[in-house]
């Protein structure tokens, strides 16, 4: 598809896909207008209740202001499900830009500054939140991280255009046309907010919240009450109704701090205005700065913990440092410090801890924190600061040391909100995920229904080896009535024919109805296989089944085959395996295999492993080989590490030892797997993966897993280049075994990244990716980035969220760093 203009613009700024050019820009420009109003706005505000009021009009105006807002955000919440999001929006535009018309006058009533107080707080708590309640409508959270500095970046930049209007309008004789200039800006915000709405309708976008109701398809209730309730059950939400609490009641102490230092240093309501209008278009250059070229990447790169944690440890520091010294200058370090990463990084990290939350949730729950408990704070903020006038006489002192510990309580719940944000990620993947194989074995008993076959298909072969089964069932405890039924239905002859492998006539299997003692007859087989008479019976039996080459042979064959296993380990017969392992008949060979392994006979055991090379064989020699179990680990390894030897043999014991489970056997695979092993490669590590997802104990050297997940790396930015150019080959002395495909390469990659890190976890992920979904993709990269390391994520989040010319790019790039 070729690029518009507009796109490749902005793809120089920010990580931008086909298709999101227009409603980025749309969503730019909303926040531009409504966002950067408010700087006039909120100059206006703070010059007015300073210049009539005083300093101590503070306290009161921070709680009057939370009481008014928490009332009409109760009736909003009430309103919002009987109207649309989109005519929400346009009607709360309209209503601001509206009503501001009555605060033009220039010389209103001394009252009329707290409405207009009120009115201000009102504004940007509304029409705030709705933009962003819109945002997280519209992006998953993989979107949002990279396009949200570009919406923050709207925001600020309309501040700082409206802070050169405040600060330079006051200094002439338009200073009463400023506010109208800002209203405008938001009448303007409508258009921009219907021409969002109908973009939604024609591009591939989440639906709105609002549809985004399972069952009935009813809209969700969105009460006040509901709204509070929906944070109070909800442990994550209620972390972050508290980070906003203590962020706007810090917030509030600093703006108090710093206004009053204002306060005693600039005279008259137009020198207000100027220096807050100078102020915020100072403080918006340094929050666009700051949001264009760290924000976006600094959560990238240092992830969701060190970004909740910057904001308020720079302000501990300017917090001590003002207390040490209460001039100007460092007032507004301090106050820049605090609006400059609220706009600009925590604005952005607070916003993307809601994308976990569910839709239903996350809108219930933004109009309760974003709406009520913002102002709460601010009004607490208040009270706070009237109980230190009364016991200390406003001593800034007091006021700092206060607003360093409410600091410190705010970095533990941000501690808090980082793990509970990951685990709600975990939990919007499916992480019951596991691997079809070892899901098998725990639902069905292979070995188990592989005798109940055998046992049935012997029926009609040779009463013998029925019995012989049968014999194996009573032995290990597991003939129980139903299986009894199913083996002995339409049964009429149960006695063993003359001259068979037990004595003449003798009985040992009765009908299904007689209740069986499995010690009794367990004690009278033993005693019959070891009486000399029945041993030489069975040799002279032996020798004359060998000798025949008949097509009847071969069930005898099988018959001695499988009454060996009961026959004592030092029996001369037992030494008559070999024969056996060296049948064309691959039914007499499995018998033979399975007696020596329940015999414990080691001499065998390479026999049974050559066994392999044939695809007749191969699955039976794998089966018996686990009856050994950990015995056998030296004899593969030999096998394994050998490379002159038949590669299905070499991969059988790779098979074999992944099932054994045992540390010596990862050990093993770790030590062929490094070195060099390429035929083998993509088994040893499927065979590795399936230990892990076996046994969680096992353990893994991480140097030995990191330096072959650099390997695989390698492949993988080989295959990227083959498809880009199939004349490609691998750098010279790269160590690279290329795969089929770069999809094989990802695979083994998050196989080796699930011996290091959760399994769970990683498969769930890599399984999300698979399904190619927006939404999975999204989550699982996003759990990816909040569980991996920072060096090692930035190397494997490339791999799944780059298009097909950007990983190419960077394939070369890899190599190009390589060679030099």
């Amino acid at each position: 598809m070729k690029k518009s203009r507009l796109h490749t613009y902005l793809s120089k700024i920010a990580v931008l896909k086909s298709g999101e050019e227009k409603i980025v820009v749309l969503l730019f420009f909303y926040f531009f207008l409504t966002a950067g109003p408010y700087t006039i706005i909120k100059s206006i505000r703070n010059a007015t209740i300073l210049e009539r009021y005083g300093i101590e009009a503070l306290p009161f105006a921070y709680l009057a202001a939370a009481l008014v807002v928490g009332f009409v955000v109760a009736f909003l919440s009430k309103i919002q499900v009987k109207v649309s999001r989109h005519i929400l929006i346009m009607s709360s535009l309209i209503f601001f830009a509206i009503s501001g018309l009555v605060f033009i006058y220039p010389f209103f009533p001394e009252w009329v500054s707290v409405v207009y107080w009120v009115w201000a707080n009102l504004y940007i708590v509304v029409l705030v939140t709705q933009f962003w309640i819109l945002v997280n409508d519209i992006f998953n959270p993989r979107e949002a991280k990279r396009l949200i500095g570009i919406f923050v970046s709207g925001g600020i930049l309309g501040g700082f255009f409206c802070g050169i209007l405040a600060y330079w309008l006051p200094r002439t004789a338009f200073f009463d046309y400023l506010l109208p200039i800002a209203l405008i800006f938001v009448f303007l915000a409508v258009f921009v907010v219907n021409a969002i709405f109908r973009l939604r309708q024609n591009i591939d976008l989440k639906p709105p919240e609002e549809e985004q109701v399972s069952g009935t398809g009813s809209r969700p209730r969105v009460g006040f009450r509901e709204c509070y309730k929906t944070v109070r059950r909800s442990r994550y939400l209620t972390i972050l109704a508290a980070i906003v609490t203590v962020t706007l009641v810090v917030s509030t102490l600093v703006d108090f701090l710093y206004n009053s230092i204002v306060n005693q240093k600039i005279e008259g309501n137009a020198g207000l205005t100027s220096f807050f209008g100078l102020f915020n278009m100072g403080l918006m250059v340094v929050a666009f700065l700051l949001q264009l070229l760290m924000t976006s990447s600094f959560i990238r790169r240092f992830g969701m913990r060190a970004s909740l944690l910057l904001y308020p440890l720079v302000l501990m520091i300017c917090l001590g440092a003002l207390a040490l010294a209460p001039v100007l200058f460092l007032a507004v370090v301090l106050k820049g410090s605090d609006k400059s990463l609220s706009y600009s990084l925590n604005q952005s990290v607070r916003e993307l801890l809601y994308i976990p939350v569910s839709p239903v949730q996350k809108y219930k729950a933004k109009i309760f924190i974003d709406m009520f408990v913002n102002r709460f704070a601010k009004g607490l903020g208040g009270i706070i600061l009237l109980i230190v006038f009364y016991l200390t006489a406003r001593n800034p002192l007091v006021i700092s040391g206060v607003t360093i510990i409410l600091i410190g309580a705010w970095i533990f719940l941000n501690m808090s909100a980082s793990r509970e944000y990951t685990d709600n990620v975990r939990k919007k993947l499916d992480m019951g995920w596991r691997r079809a194989d070892q899901l098998l074995s725990e639902k069905v008993d292979v070995q188990e229904m592989k005798m109940v076959l055998d046992t049935l298909e012997s029926k009609s072969r040779s009463p013998v080896l029925f019995a012989l089964h049968l014999f194996d069932f009573l032995r290990k405890g597991q003939l129980s009535p139903e299986l009894r039924t199913l083996l002995f239905q339409d049964s009429t002859d149960t006695d063993l024919p003359a001259g068979s492998l037990f004595l003449d006539n003798a009985s040992i299997v009765p009908p299904p109805e007689d209740e069986l003692d499995e010690g009794v007859l367990s004690q009278e087989v033993r005693e019959i296989v070891q009486l000399d008479s029945y041993r030489e019976l069975m040799g002279g039996y032996f020798n004359r089944v060998m000798k025949n080459k008949d097509e009847e042979s071969v069930v005898h064959k099988m018959e001695i085959a499988k009454a060996i296993a009961l026959m004592p380990p030092g029996s001369p017969l037992v030494l008559e395996l070999s024969p056996l392992l060296r049948e064309k008949s691959p039914e007499v060979i499995r018998y033979a295999a399975e007696s020596a392994a329940r015999l414990g006979r080691m001499e065998y055991v390479p026999q049974i492993i050559e066994l392999m090379k044939s695809p007749r064989t191969r699955f039976d020699s794998q089966m018996v080989l686990r009856l050994y179990g950990p015995r056998i680990i030296g004899v593969l390894s030999d096998f394994l590490m050998d490379e002159e030897e038949h590669p299905e043999v070499r991969k059988g014991a790779v098979s074999t030892l992944s099932e054994i489970r045992s540390q010596e056997a990862v050990d093993i695979l770790m030590q062929a797997l490094s070195t060099g092993n390429r035929p083998l490669r993509a088994d040893i590590i499927d065979a590795l993966d399936n230990m892990r997802a076996g046994d969680s104990l096992l353990a893994f050297a991480g140097t030995a897993v990191m330096e072959q997940l650099d390997l695989e790396l390698r492949a993988f930015h080989t295959a990227v280049l083959l498809r880009d150019d199939p004349d490609h080959a691998p750098p010279s002395g790269s160590g690279v075994s290329v795969p089929e495909t770069e999809e094989d390469a990802r695979r083994s990659i998050f196989k080796l990244l699930g011996l290091l890190f959760s399994h769970t976890e990683i498969s769930s992920a890599f399984q999300s990716i698979q399904k190619g979904t927006r939404e999975a993709v999204a989550y699982a990269v996003e759990l990816l980035d909040n569980t991996l390391p920072k060096e090692i994520r930035e190397r494997i989040i490339p791999l799944i969220e780059d298009s097909p010319d950007t990983k190419v790019k960077t394939a070369r790039r890899f190599f190009k760093d390589i060679s030099e």
